[in-house]
Order: C-alpha cells, then structure tokens, then sequence
C-alpha cells in the first residue's frame, strides 16, 4: 500500500506540474520539464516546508533504481550506421572536447571553492558532466549514486545546476544566434525563424501526432510494451547473475560492481545475440526510449521533491559562482573550437553543441531549429550519431565517476580524465581538422 501510495504521490505532483507549464508560458519558453516543476511543488508541499503532503524516506530511494532501467534502455537496441560515422566526427570532437573540459574545470573550479566551503560533497564540481552535458536526468542519476554514499546534498546542487544550464543555453543561446547572423555565418536563415506555438507546449496539431512506438508481434500473447519490457528485465537479471556467479565462482570483488551498469552489461550481451539469431525484429527501440522516458520522469521528480533545502540556502553562493565561470569558459570554447573544427555548417552545428552540451538535447534542437527551419543541415543527424558515438562515456560516467570522485585521490583522477578527453579530441580536430577560420 505505501508503493502505491508513494506511485500516486509522484503522479500527483507530476501531473501539477504539466498543468503549471501548461499555464505559465515562460516555463515553456525555457523548456523546463514538467518532473522538474512538479518536483519543486512537491519540495514545497513537503514536510521540509509546508508539511502537507506526507514524503516517505522511500521516495528520495526511487531514484536508485529507476536509473538502472534508464541506463539499460539507452544501450539496448541501438545500431550504428558505419556509412555515417566520417562524416559526422567534426561535431563529435567538439562536443567530446566539452565534455573533456567541463570535467576538467568543474572539478578544478569545484576543488577551489571547496577549500572556502569546506562542506561541499567531496568532488562536487563533476555536476558540469551530468547537469550541462546531459540534463537533469542523468544529474538525478549520479547524484543518487553520491546519495547512497552518504551524500545527500549532491542531489540539490545537481539540479540547481541543470536548471541553469537550461536557462542558460536560451538565455545565452539566442544572442549567440543573432550574433553569428549579423556576422553572416548562418547558411540557411537572414534572422532566427520563430517557432510554432505547439513546439512549447498545448495539444499538439493531428497532422503532427506521432505513436510512441509500435507492437512487434500479436497483443493476443503479450502487450506490445510488456514485452519491451520483458527484453529490459532480461538484460538487467543477466547483469545481477553474472555478478552473483563472479562473487560466487571466481572472486568476491565482483561485489564492487556497481547495480548501474548490471543492465548495461546485460544488454552488450542480449542485444548482439539477438542481432546474430534474427530475434532483433522483436525489439522497438521507439518504445525502449519511451520506456525510458517513463521513467526519467519519476526519477526527476522524486530527486528534485526531495532536495535537502537547507544544504541548497547554504550553498547557494558557491554554486552561483561555479555556474557563471564555467557557462563563461564553455562559450568561448564551444564558438572558438566550433569555428576552428567543423568545416562545414559549423555554425549550424556549434548553435546544437551548444544548446546540447549546457541544457539538454531538446535545446540543442531548438536552437538549430532557429537558424535551420527546414532541416537542410547535417547538424541534427550528427548530433544524434555523435550521443551514439560518445555513449559509452558518458553513460559510463554515470556510472564510474561517483565511485572516483569519492576516492582520496579523486581530484586527480578527475582532472587528469578531463584533461586527456579534453586534449584529445581537440588535438586530433585541431591537428587533422583544423578550418584555419577565423571570426570576424
């Protein structure tokens, strides 16, 4: 009954928050979700607060488990076009040298402010990786990894910090716009093209209704997502087997293998195998994501529902400073190494990177769409091919990278990963790819 209970709760405030974005229109202008509006009523009218809705402990624990699904869907079903892959490296190399550098000076800058705020989550500064690069749902993720090492008060700085990221990518996104259009580096528009009412929020037009997947064999025998979620479970079980035959057979330091990546060593293994035997024709990956999606809502929800509201009055100071200088270094590198390694459209492209790497996909977008209304640029598929390509890290970090920065020498570790991501993957664009552009 308290399952249920706690369910309906998150459905609740889930749904409170849909109607609010439906009704306020800045909160659509800026894109921020539902979960993340329902999450703050739910803070509000929770015992931190107000105290009239009644928060079980288990509600901040959801979050522990539903990314383990998140994570698996991501990996299951995915196939790579080869054909595709060359001619979208350009805008790889930008966004995996963000990504590089927002590990290497969030951790920097974060090891800094540490030392004026001695009581901030150890490493705190790796948030840029999960709340910039990929939104609040994989800064729900990490930061419920650091909560189950005993630190709590990572989850609120993560979404203050996804929440900027958010704003910011519009806020700084749209002059940035109207920037390169002046200076005419825009192929395919004069001035930003306005989009339709509908891309923000409201009943979306028939014409534009989309299914949410599709049913791969009879719903006599089985429900169609039922059985995607049958193949989800499937990798998840695999992954805990495994690590129980390891514990068991060979060592127990497989005990250290963390719950989060059991489904996504399931599915490296299930997936190919179906691949191989011809039973890939029963996956929809459409409905995998929308699986997904289904649960990020909750998991957002319910992490932002139960952020530590004192531990965010008291570091409110260091997190604002964190956010100005890192959205400060990130802009000047995502224009500078755009315009240096992308040879074609990179504007086109920086405007997606930009809007991708500091809100989420869903920005990127938007802002690609400003300049690119009617989809003649390469830049959406290689931002797509490029999430594809840079997954094993990234979703890897999810994974790993609470496990290193909780080490006594973690910093280190940190910095030194961002560092070689960073040098890397800019060196090899500078080095083969470099345009010689210069900005007017």
């Amino acid at each position: 009954m308290k399952l249920l209970m706690d369910f309906m709760i998150l459905n609740i405030f889930l749904g409170l928050g849909w109607i609010i974005r439906e009704k306020v229109k800045l909160f659509q202008k800026i894109f921020l979700p539902s979960s993340v509006i329902g999450g703050i009523l739910l803070l509000i009218m929770g015992p931190q607060v107000l105290g009239l809705v009644p928060v079980s402990e288990m509600i901040g624990k959801y979050p522990n488990f539903l990314i383990i699904i998140i994570l698996t869907c991501l990996i299951f079903g995915n196939k790579l076009d080869r054909s595709r892959v060359r001619s979208y490296m350009d805008y790889t190399l930008v966004a995996a040298g963000t990504y590089g550098a927002q590990l290497f000076f969030g951790v920097g800058i974060g090891a800094i402010l540490s030392k004026i705020w001695t009581k901030m989550p150890p490493n705190w500064g790796i948030t840029a990786i999960y709340s910039f690069y990929a939104g609040h749902g994989a800064a729900g993720s990490a930061a419920a990894i650091f909560t189950e090492k005993g630190y709590p008060d990572f989850m609120g700085i993560a979404m203050v910090v996804a929440t900027v990221g958010l704003v910011a990518a519009l806020t700084i996104g749209m002059p940035l716009l109207n920037w390169g259009i002046r200076k005419g580096y825009c192929e395919f528009v004069d001035k930003p093209e306005k989009l339709p009412d509908d891309y923000y929020g409201g009943p979306m037009p028939k014409e534009k209704q989309m299914p949410i997947g599709m049913t791969k064999t009879s719903t006599a025998g089985i429900n169609a997502i039922a059985l995607q979620m049958f193949f989800i479970s499937a990798c998840i079980m695999l992954g805990y087997g495994l690590r129980w035959l390891g514990i068991t057979y060979i060592s127990p330091y497989f005990k250290n293998v963390n719950d989060l990546v059991l489904g996504i060593i399931g599915a490296i293994i299930i997936w190919p195998l179906m691949c191989k035997t011809g039973t890939d024709v029963y996956v929809d990956k459409k409905t995998c994501s929308n699986i997904s999606g289904f649960a990020l809502e909750y998991l957002i929800v319910s992490a932002v529902g139960t952020i530590s509201v004192d531990a965010m009055v008291s570091y409110i100071i260091p997190i604002t400073i964190y956010c100005v200088l890192m959205l400060a270094i990130l802009t000047f590198l995502y224009v500078f190494m755009s315009s240096k390694i992308c040879k074609d459209q990179w504007f086109e492209k920086m405007v997606n990177v930009f809007g991708q790497c500091t809100g989420n996909a869903a920005t990127g977008m938007t802002l690609l769409r400003c300049v690119d209304p009617k989809n003649e640029s390469c830049s959406g598929d290689a931002s797509g091919m490029s999430l594809f390509l840079f997954m094993p890290v990234w979703v890897g970090m999810i994974a790993i990278g609470p496990e290193l920065a909780v080490k006594p020498n973690g910093t280190m570790i940190l910095l030194g990963l961002g560092a070689l991501i960073m040098l890397l993957s800019y060196g090899i664009g500078l080095v083969f790819m470099n345009t010689h552009r210069k900005l007017r």
